[in-house]
């Protein structure tokens, strides 16, 4: 039996110049029908971002660990306040890194936060 691969998300702080070059490289490559392996990474230009992401990144292993059916079951979970939580939600899926699942439970509809990834490692060399 193949063992699935784990999906791995990079946080990093570069500037914008070096998001371009590195973008630019693996344009390259491909144009030269050259392989490149896909990364799955998340690059900060705003420290206030940064610390942001870092500071509240215990909200995506209680994602991935109780599998909460809504957002409000995480906000009970974590005996935290819906509003902030909700709007925590919002930043780390403009980031990428959390998903909402929207389904319909009776009249209500419900959004599901979900995070893919296996590993968040971060990227100091950047």
């Amino acid at each position: 039996m193949k063992k699935k691969k784990s999906k791995v998300l990079v946080v990093s702080m570069k500037s914008l110049d070096q998001v371009f070059s590195e973008t630019e490289e693996v344009m390259t490559k491909l144009q030269k029908k050259q392989k490149v392996d896909p990364k799955y990474g998340i690059s900060f230009n705003d420290p206030k971002m940064f610390k942001k992401f870092v500071k509240n990144m215990m909200i995506l292993l209680w994602i991935r660990k109780f599998q909460p059916e809504s957002i409000y079951d995480l906000s009970k979970i974590l005996d935290m306040d819906m509003g902030n939580l909700s709007r925590l939600i919002s930043f780390f899926e403009t980031c990428g890194v959390v998903e909402i699942e929207t389904y319909k439970k009776g009249k209500q509809t419900v959004k599901k936060p979900v995070v893919s990834y296996d590993e968040i490692k971060f990227d100091l060399a950047a």
